[in-house]
């Protein structure tokens, strides 16, 4: 029940951030992409040793397709890739500290971006140029994720500690 609610709420998060991004009158140009849930979606499976989080970033994908995107299945599948490279290959040999999930979210949002850059360029009329993509859209959205990185690490982790003790603890 806690990871349900807790990706509802970071869902919303990301939403009215989308809608009331109060940087948009300092920054002209620069486009801020809240990535809550992708946040919160790098955390799970460092603290869920079972595969539910695959159910997990299937669902937020698709949410996130429906609600968000013109690219129907695009975030569905990234999340769920991303969240089988943090599984399969990340937490093995990483430890939960502060440092090691800021590379991890830093990772998983650059290649969010960059995916979706290719394929909006490839599949819309959009024109823009990497460069300006690069300095409008990717560098201020690493940069405003990895504050929200920052404010939400300790929170996140006494959740998600919290889903792990309950999992671990026999009834």
């Amino acid at each position: 029940m806690i990871p349900i609610l807790t990706f509802f709420i970071l869902f919303t998060i990301d939403n009215l951030f989308a809608i009331y991004q109060p940087f948009s009158t300092t920054f002209e140009n620069a486009t801020f992409i809240p990535y809550f849930s992708l946040i919160g979606l790098c955390f799970y499976p460092f603290f869920d040793k079972k595969e539910n989080g695959f159910y997990v970033a299937t669902i937020l994908g698709l949410i996130f397709d429906f609600y968000a995107t013109n690219l129907i299945g695009l975030y569905t599948v990234l999340f769920v890739m991303i969240f089988y490279l943090i599984k399969k290959y990340i937490v093995a040999v990483t430890p939960i500290n502060f440092i090691s999930l800021l590379y991890v979210v830093g990772l998983a949002i650059l290649f969010t971006e960059i995916v979706t850059f290719i394929f909006v360029v490839l599949f819309t009329n959009i024109s823009v140029t990497m460069f300006e993509f690069i300095q409008t859209r990717l560098m201020t959205t690493l940069i405003f994720n990895i504050f929200n990185f920052s404010l939400l690490y300790l929170p996140f982790t006494k959740i998600f500690s919290r889903i792990k003790e309950k999992k671990i603890k026999p009834s």
